[in-house]
Parts: C-alpha cells; sequence; structure tokens
C-alpha cells in the first residue's frame, strides 16, 4: 500500500447479518479479513473498496438466494452494487501524515541525525540498486576498478 490513495481512510460496516470472513471474499494480497456481522472496519482506501465490493457482493448474492432460489445467475445490476457499496464504506479523514519509511530509511535518517550532531557525515548514505549503478558511479568519479569483483566490493571503493 504504497500510493496517494493509502492516505485516505475508509470504515467499512458489515450491514449484513452474516460476517464477512476470508473465506466469503473478505481476502487482499492473499491476506484474510474478518468483518463480523453488524461491525466496522476502518483501513486506507485500497483494501476498503476492494473488500466493500466483495462484502456488497455477499449481500446481493445472499438476497438473490433467499429471493430466487431456483436462479443460479446473480440478478442485480452494477447499479444496484454501486448502492450498496455506498451503503457499506464511508470515507473519513484524509491523512496528511507522510508515507511509512522503511527500517532502512529509519536508520539512515538516524546515523545522518547523530553524526550531523557532531559534524561529520560518517556515512555514505547512498543506494545503489544495481551493480551497474555502481559501475556507472565509479567511471564518472574515475576510479579504477574491478569490472569482475561483486557489487558490495566495488561499493567499498566509493566509499573510501
Amino acid at each position: 500500500m504504497e500510493n496517494n490513495k493509502d492516505l485516505q481512510i475508509v470504515k467499512i460496516t458489515n450491514i449484513s447479518h452474516l460476517d464477512f470472513t476470508g473465506e466469503t471474499g473478505a481476502r487482499f494480497n492473499g491476506r484474510d479479513y474478518s468483518i463480523p456481522a453488524g461491525k466496522s472496519l476502518r483501513c486506507p482506501l485500497t483494501l476498503g473498496e476492494h473488500l466493500a465490493k466483495h462484502l456488497a457482493r455477499m449481500i446481493l448474492l445472499n438476497n438473490d438466494y433467499l429471493q430466487n432460489k431456483n436462479s443460479e445467475l446473480a440478478m442485480w445490476s452494477p447499479e444496484a452494487e454501486q448502492d450498496m457499496i455506498n451503503k457499506i464504506l464511508s470515507y473519513e479523514e484524509y491523512e496528511e501524515n507522510e508515507l511509512i519509511k522503511t527500517e532502512d530509511e529509519i536508520l539512515a535518517e538516524k546515523i545522518s541525525q547523530l553524526n550531523s550532531e557532531i559534524g561529520e557525515d560518517a556515512i555514505n548514505t547512498e543506494k545503489y540498486s544495481t551493480k551497474a549503478e555502481v559501475i556507472k558511479e565509479l567511471e564518472a568519479k574515475k576510479i579504477t576498478f574491478n569490472p569482475r569483483v561483486s557489487k558490495a566490493e566495488l561499493e567499498k571503493l566509493l566509499n573510501e
């Protein structure tokens, strides 16, 4: 969940008399969720929209089954599905918080902060995702190197 939609928080309310679980469609990115009947779940917009759509379908399918026990086809329109989603999903505040940082980013910031207090830059926090990027940087700085050594060894040359 690393996009701007995930700064928006929504509330999903299970308006059904049935629990909404992984077995009944409450699944996202391989993870099961559970919203008991009559209860709510606050979550990021991307997850909320996905779960609301499947909860709406579960409710509509259950209603259709109760009304048309002989039919095996879903008997609702896209508009009916959207109306049900609108009953389930409510939009809440927009979080102005910055995105969650990785442990590496937090550690790099802490090291920079600690070293800025003593006026030194003790660590090069630049990261290279590929060996080709390291080689390109070495060439730009006109540092001689053996391209057959590992990426880590090449990065050491940059930090010397």
